[in-house]
């Protein structure tokens, strides 16, 4: 695949809900309606843009992992952006979700070209890893012009967890001409 001409789908979405999450968010009974939003997402930019596409997500549990299966069920090469060293990022961002997801995790690092975030990459700001991570995706996605990226965001419209999470994928986005694609409103999270 030339990388250059490529079009790149860009992924940013909520984790599955741990066991016990105080307030739902992406329950786990969802998980079939978010891939296949995913899916649909994925097949109508195919329909757009033809074969030259590859994608570009973190491999959280939930989203980011059903984007990179669905990405390889239709042979589009994906990249994995861990914003911390494999195991940690696990642990922060896996595990807790339960084992499936952890044997998900570990079964796509194998197939899949991973990238680490430097952790020098800090430039003396408070920003978090999660807000660094999402910042070098963007960069990376945006090398060859805004109008090649397509950014898929399986996202309840609401501020996240913390800083870093997919509302800031989307405003920085939006704020650098990108186009968005918003899927999982009133399917995967209820309003």
């Amino acid at each position: 695949m030339d990388r250059a001409r490529a079009h790149v789908l860009l992924f940013t979405g909520h984790r599955v809900d741990d066991p016990g999450r105080g307030t739902p968010r992406f329950p786990p009974d969802k998980v079939e309606v978010a891939r296949q939003e995913i899916g649909a997402a994925i097949d109508a930019l195919l329909a757009r843009h033809g074969k030259g596409l590859i994608g570009i997500a973190g491999a959280a549990s939930g989203g980011d992992i059903l984007f990179h299966e669905e990405c390889h069920a239709r042979g589009i090469e994906t990249t994995v952006y861990l914003a911390l060293p494999e195991k940690e990022y696990a642990e922060q961002s896996v595990d807790s979700a339960g084992a499936e997801w952890t044997r998900r995790y570990y079964a796509l690092l194998k197939k899949t070209p991973v990238r680490v975030l430097d952790p020098s990459a800090a430039d003396g700001t408070n920003e978090t890893v999660w807000t660094r991570s999402n910042l070098w995706m963007l960069r990376d996605a945006l090398a060859n012009g805004s109008e090649r990226v397509t950014l898929i965001a399986l996202w309840d419209g609401k501020a996240g967890d913390g800083p870093g999470g997919t509302e800031h994928m989307v405003k920085e986005i939006e704020r650098r001409g990108g186009e968005v694609v918003r899927i999982g409103a009133g399917t995967v999270f209820s309003d």
